[in-house]
């Protein structure tokens, strides 16, 4: 029996696919200016996108200084309620005393007695608080730290160094410390 042998096409049979997938080789790299036309259209696109997802980001950070701004008044409205008329910040509850950072960020975040003292935990009489976990941020600024001002100052001076939020603590108000507006032009300072 004869052996089969596979035949292999002759060269001339071969020569027209070769050189077809030659040309294809040839042809699959792109020219400069087909990659600059590439490179304009995703310019374009980016030029377009990027002022949008810009919002996006900003209207976040306005959404977060809103909730920072309501718990921390929520806050200090409740603590006043359980303290005697008086707001956080004064050490001890002394309202003769310069208030201080520490003393807003302990008596909020630890336990109190009713005229502001603080305690390492809850007892009969250091019943109050915690009213928060943590400071909150000023997610503007990055800062939680407080810039107080006294009973005759405005809060509504002009925002101004790199303390996240402005409290009086004569009042209970509380601000934050930030230049700008949000989307609808309103000042972040008038939160």
């Amino acid at each position: 029996m004869p052996s089969r042998s596979r035949q292999h096409p002759s060269p001339l049979r071969r020569a027209p696919w070769a050189r077809v997938r030659a040309g294809l080789r040839r042809n699959r790299a792109f020219s400069l200016l087909e990659i600059v036309i590439v490179l304009i259209v995703l310019g374009t696109l980016a030029a377009i996108a990027l002022p949008r997802l810009g919002g996006v980001s900003n209207m976040g950070h306005a959404s977060e200084l809103r909730d920072a701004l309501r718990q921390l008044r929520t806050q200090i409205l409740i603590y006043r309620a359980q303290h005697r008329g008086v707001a956080p910040g004064y050490p001890d509850g002394n309202t003769l005393a310069e208030p201080t950072f520490e003393a807003f960020a302990a008596q909020m975040t630890g336990y109190t007695s009713p005229n502001g003292r603080l305690a390492a935990s809850r007892t009969a009489l250091a019943r109050f608080g915690p009213y928060l976990t943590r400071m909150p941020v000023n997610p503007l600024k990055e800062n939680a730290m407080i810039r107080f001002i006294g009973p005759d100052e405005q809060l509504r001076a002009a925002p101004g160094g790199p303390e996240g939020w402005v409290y009086q603590p004569s009042t209970g108000m509380i601000a934050a410390n930030s230049d700008g507006a949000d989307a609808d032009r309103v000042a972040f300072f008038d939160y």
